[in-house]
């Protein structure tokens, strides 16, 4: 499994992000830190980690190319067949990649998600991954489309997916982008039970959004609908039909501030 992390000016966290992942190494993963252009020491950090785990961790050192653009670059260098994405604030709890690989070896999953810990300074709230069960084929992977949380880092691929449906660059809510042109292509969905990202709030690095990028967030359906040619047309279309109140359902409480509605207070 491959676990690309897009890192810019992050020299505060990120050994945090890193030694998470090395604790919790079962010999089956790479590390791939990709420098995007960052200003402070962080590419000094990432140098001192390759040197120190020759092997288990790869550098990418480009020019600023925005968040989006680096995700799909680790993609094109991972060698696994899976791939996980990490912000380069956040950590994983321990056990994940025992759980993922279990998984795994249930059934042959494009993707498999599990929940998120969402960590503010006074408190925890638990977000599931909006699945209840495994998605077994095309029909209950539409089913769920309400529900799903739309993140990308709660979740693992199949390396061969996400080389075909790459992130689009200068999108505003990438995440929602990729997500919903993603969903027509998978077979199947694997899920594990647990809360085994942390995502911390206090860290996030704050960005300015230009109004094409938010007018780009609401025309999305368009796009992802130029994806859906390889289902069967009734299939595609169905897809096509839902995904306008998919993605407001997922837009609306971050633009409104609000805590996700698929949110708990305890584990």
């Amino acid at each position: 499994c491959a676990l690309p992390i897009s890192c810019y000016n992050v020299s505060e966290y990120l050994s945090d992000t890193i030694d998470s992942l090395l604790k919790n190494n079962n010999n089956s993963i790479e590390i791939i830190l990709v420098n995007d252009g960052s200003k402070d020491n962080t590419i000094d950090i990432i140098k001192d980690y390759e040197k120190k785990n020759k092997g288990l961790i790869k550098v990418i050192d480009q020019h600023n190319m925005g968040l989006s653009m680096a995700r799909n670059n680790g993609v094109n260098k991972a060698s696994g067949e899976y791939i996980s994405f990490i912000d380069a604030e956040d950590t994983i709890k321990d056990g994940l990649f025992d759980k993922i690989f279990e998984k795994l070896n249930e059934a042959d999953y494009d993707m498999v998600v599990f929940g998120e810990d969402r960590i503010f300074k006074d408190r925890h709230v638990y977000v599931e991954s909006g699945i209840e069960k495994d998605c077994k084929n095309k029909n209950e992977i539409k089913s769920i489309m309400y529900n799903i949380y739309p993140a990308a880092c709660n979740k693992i691929y199949k390396r061969s997916l996400l080389l075909d449906v790459p992130f689009k660059r200068g999108v505003w809510y990438e995440d929602v982008e990729f997500i919903y042109r993603l969903l027509p292509k998978l077979n199947n969905i694997g899920k594990i039970d647990g809360y085994y990202y942390n995502y911390y709030q206090n860290k996030i690095i704050g960005r300015q959004v230009e109004q094409r990028e938010i007018i780009g967030a609401f025309i999305v359906p368009a796009g992802i609908g130029k994806g859906s040619h390889t289902l069967r047309i009734n299939q595609g279309r169905a897809y096509i039909r839902e995904l306008p109140r998919c993605i407001l359902l997922a837009l609306l409480p971050s633009c409104l501030y609000l805590e996700t509605p698929v949110a708990t207070n305890t584990p």
